[in-house]
């Protein structure tokens, strides 16, 4: 038995010296099979027992360093047919990613099977040099931990399914970091969620509905599209009310002549659901309620029946701001002596919450001029977006 044994060693060193492959059956070395009468390797030490896959480039008498992308340690798995034995149908590759020195020798793991119905195995998954996982993919971005091409499904353990998401502390109470995922896990009735500061702020049902703060919003769900409105505390809501004004003058006033500047009142309003418009005889200010580009339209018929201008002269409508400085403006030139005309400012601004603006007429004609009252005279605006 000892010289069998010393045979088997002696062979296995030559083969190994050689830079051959090795094949060890079991049952020659060991009659004994295990407990469910499968042949088996097992190394039993007083130590740890380990396998090591050493590996060098050239040969043994002068040997060179390990390039990159270099098998170190492979896990082969075939199996009979019925015909033959098959080709590989799983592996486990241990890989140099990079020329190995003395002070660096990068390795990945990469991991492989055989689809059903197929006969050839390919890499499933890697774990790279730096500790990064790709399922289904060859690479992993540099940004990434991980990376998966495909669907992933998180089945429900001893807590709902989901993600952590930690915040710079790392902390793991409940009030630390955020949670996506579900609420309510009961089949047929799930939400999903997001979870911050120790309680879910706003989930989704099956149907679409949602609630934000303990705040049901019901009718976001639904076809077709609808504005969706936030209050002060963060609340949405589809029943918001529109930005939007139009207001027309039913006071009389006559304006200064020879550069005067007036603010146009428009006093007679006819919606203005978010209250952004003061309408009175002392105030014609528009207030944005919000962030966001506005169209406004003015048009303003002119009365100069007390006395004529003269032709070339001309009236300026613009629009102000709360420091009186003009942001745009429309400059209307007199015409053969014309004592009715209409000006008509459009554009487009971009306002802040809470910026202010007004109508403003500016005569620098030689006669007195008058707004006319009526549907022809107006302001209007609407929030864009």
């Amino acid at each position: 038995m000892k010289i069998f044994i010393f045979f088997i060693t002696f062979i296995s060193t030559l083969n190994v010296t050689l830079g051959q492959s090795v094949t060890i059956s079991p049952s020659k070395i060991d009659t004994k099979q295990d407990e469910f009468n499968n042949s088996s390797i097992t190394l039993t030490s007083h130590s740890q027992p380990s396998i090591f896959g050493i590996r060098y480039a050239g040969n043994l008498a002068s040997p060179s360093s390990i390039p990159a992308s270099t098998s170190l340690l492979a896990l082969f798995s075939r199996g009979y047919n019925g015909t033959t034995i098959s080709g590989i149908t799983g592996f486990i590759n241990f890989s140099s990613t990079e020329n190995f020195t003395p002070s660096s020798n990068g390795t990945a793991m990469i991991f492989g099977t055989a689809i059903n119905g197929t006969t050839t195995a390919f890499e499933r998954m890697r774990i790279t040099q730096d500790g990064k996982i790709g399922i289904g993919t060859t690479t992993v971005s540099a940004n990434e931990i991980m990376e998966i091409n495909g669907r992933i499904r998180l089945r429900r353990g001893a807590f709902a399914s989901g993600f952590w998401l930690n915040n710079s502390a790392n902390g793991t109470a409940l009030t630390d970091g955020a949670f996506i995922g579900l609420n309510n896990e009961t089949a047929g009735s799930e939400t999903a969620g997001f979870w911050l500061n120790g309680a879910f702020r706003w989930y989704v049902d099956r149907n679409g509905g949602t609630t934000q703060n303990s705040a049901t919003v019901s009718n976001l769900a639904g076809t077709g599209l609808r504005n969706v409105y936030a209050d002060a505390n963060g609340t949405l809501t589809t029943t918001g009310n529109a930005v939007a004004f139009r207001a027309k003058r039913s006071n009389t006033f006559v304006f200064t002549s020879n550069g005067g500047t007036n603010t146009i009142y428009f006093d007679n309003e006819e919606y203005d659901p978010s209250n952004a418009f003061t309408a009175t005889t002392s105030s014609g200010i528009f207030t944005a309620p919000e962030t966001g580009i506005y169209h406004f339209d003015i048009s303003v018929v002119i009365n100069c029946t007390v006395n004529s201008p003269s032709t070339g002269q001309y009236v300026r409508l613009s629009i102000q701001n709360a420091s009186n400085n003009e942001i745009a403006f429309k400059d209307y030139f007199i015409l053969n002596n014309e004592i009715f005309f209409t000006i008509n400012l459009s554009t487009d601004l971009q306002l802040n919450s809470g910026m202010q603006i007004r109508p403003v007429l500016i005569n620098q004609t030689s006669a007195l001029i008058s707004p006319s009252n009526g549907s022809s005279t107006y302001f209007n605006g609407h929030l864009i977006r």
